[in-house]
């Protein structure tokens, strides 16, 4: 980890005390549901975390079917001379949505899929990835979507289409396991979420850890974002960064980062 000469504390005079571990936190990781749970940020998660509807990445085309088949307001279409299952809401009588609200492609082979929650979707979300979804539809990331994805891994656009009028735009996020597409048509610009294999393994000071002060009573799982002048930047799991005092860090904090310089 590289140190820095100047940096500018917002938070200096924070007491330690402000901030507390959740309880029963521990080092499990739960499982996010991105069609009902509500999380302030995907920052410190991956992709093997999220479920779609009960759907996640690893299962069987038969896996998948089977737990739609429990999803009452959802209807699952395999296509048995495809790699795509497609699902849609079903309306009253049982009628199909005329558009999937999210897709698994199986390209890549029988348990590897790829998860496609598209903006057809948006009104089935929860209220931070409708906004992920609506303030993605730009080139430049909002402050939003910065704290909620983290830094991107890589951007390319594919010009494949342009003659019919596509453009897509790729933003990959590698340590979450997501990537946001934004296809830009003359019918306008559309947003689709992916979930795939996370690839970038993070660093040590990357990781979300639980940070301890020197009494043991007060707990906060972060990751390290900077050190200086006595002073540690600390990003909680909600993406919002706070500043402590080196000294109040436990011996095994303090241990930690020592083996970062």
């Amino acid at each position: 980890m590289k140190r820095f000469n100047s940096f500018v504390i917002f938070a200096a005079l924070m007491p330690w005390t402000l901030v507390h571990a959740q309880e029963g936190a521990g080092d499990e990781r739960e499982t996010i549901d991105l069609a009902t749970d509500n999380p302030d940020t995907l920052i410190g998660t991956t992709s093997d975390q999220f479920t779609v509807y009960g759907v996640r990445l690893g299962m069987t085309q038969e896996q998948v079917m089977e737990v739609l088949r429990t999803q009452d307001s959802l209807i699952a279409e395999r296509n048995t001379q495809t790699s795509f299952i497609q699902v849609f809401t079903k309306g009253p009588g049982g009628v199909r949505g005329k558009d999937p609200i999210f897709t698994l492609n199986y390209d890549l082979g029988p348990q590897s899929p790829k998860i496609t929650v598209t903006h057809w979707s948006t009104e089935w979300l929860p209220p931070n990835l409708q906004r992920l979804l609506k303030e993605s539809n730009s080139e430049r990331p909002s402050a939003f979507v910065e704290n909620f994805l983290g830094p991107v891994s890589s951007r390319n656009t594919d010009l494949k289409y342009q003659k019919a009028g596509i453009i897509v735009h790729v933003a990959s996020y590698d340590a979450i396991g997501l990537i946001v597409q934004r296809t830009q048509s003359r019918a306008g610009t559309r947003v689709s979420l992916k979930l795939m294999e996370a690839t970038q393994k993070p660093n040590a000071a990357a990781q979300v850890r639980e940070w301890t002060d020197d009494t043991g009573k007060f707990k906060v799982r972060a990751t390290l974002v900077q050190v200086a002048d006595g002073k540690v930047a600390l990003r909680k799991e909600d993406g919002k960064e706070i500043v402590v005092s080196l000294a109040r860090l436990s011996a095994a904090d303090r241990e930690f980062l020592k083996q970062q310089e």
